[in-house]
């Protein structure tokens, strides 16, 4: 703590700017007051171990669900890929990757009258890909990516058809998304937490303000290296 209690004075102090530490940049009356609004994220500190960790929550959510047999820590491909951040390119979340929108919101009191079923009941909550049940009715289409816009911004991947409760929103992808590159986003988009809080929603305004970093060949998103990646990894065998 000390030692981030010092960077941080020190960019203070000289004014300077330090990607998922400081901002430093004139700011109009009406904008907002707040440097997670401006700030850019450290991609230098993203390591093979978050995406690992993504995919064993999707795997134990599937199992804990019954949506598989087993969870096995094998990779889907015997392959070694670097991750190489440096490499990587800005891409606007919205417009460009996504369509942002909001889901149809289903009470829970409406959703037991259909009774347990087949189709996620996507929540606010950050554990079991934000499921809290299953029940005989859907609203939206699978294959998305949802995010909670009521305090951390959690973002999971919802592979079939699903309802939701209030304030989780939709990311449309303008690609074709299939689930390896759907966790490969995942974790991208979960470092972005540090943004916001109970003051500071992961609002559709905000998230349609946001660029993430991507690997990138001849100017647009590598998605068959996102899936190549994501098919090296432990437990990619098993989603």
């Amino acid at each position: 703590m000390d030692i981030i209690k010092e960077k941080w004075i020190s960019t203070f102090l000289n004014r300077k700017t330090k990607a998922g530490l400081s901002i430093n940049r004139r700011i109009p009356p009406l904008d907002e007051w707040s440097a997670e609004a401006y700030m850019e994220k450290d991609y230098s500190i993203l390591t093979k171990e978050d995406f690992v960790t993504t995919l064993l929550n999707y795997s134990t959510f599937l199992l804990s669900n019954r949506l598989t047999n087993q969870i096995k820590l094998d990779s889907f491909a015997q392959t070694e890929i670097e991750l190489q951040t440096n490499k990587w390119q800005y891409f606007k979340l919205d417009g460009t990757l996504f369509t942002i929108t909001g889901s149809k919101t289903m009470p829970l009191l409406e959703l037991e009258e259909y009774g347990k079923g087949k189709y996620a009941y996507v929540t606010t909550q950050a554990t079991n890909n934000g499921v809290e049940g299953f029940y005989d009715f859907y609203t939206e289409e699978g294959n998305v990516l949802t995010v909670d816009s009521a305090v951390l911004g959690y973002c999971s991947y919802q592979p079939f058809n699903f309802s939701a409760s209030d304030h989780v929103e939709k990311l449309i992808p303008k690609f074709e998304m299939n689930k390896y590159v759907g966790l490969f986003l995942v974790t991208i988009m979960n470092l972005e937490q540090y943004r916001y809080n109970y003051e500071r929603k992961c609002s559709q305004s905000r998230m349609k303000q946001i660029n993430i970093k991507l690997p990138a060949k001849n100017g647009l998103p590598d998605f068959d290296y996102m899936e190549n990646f994501i098919k090296s990894l432990p437990y990619s065998s098993s989603i």
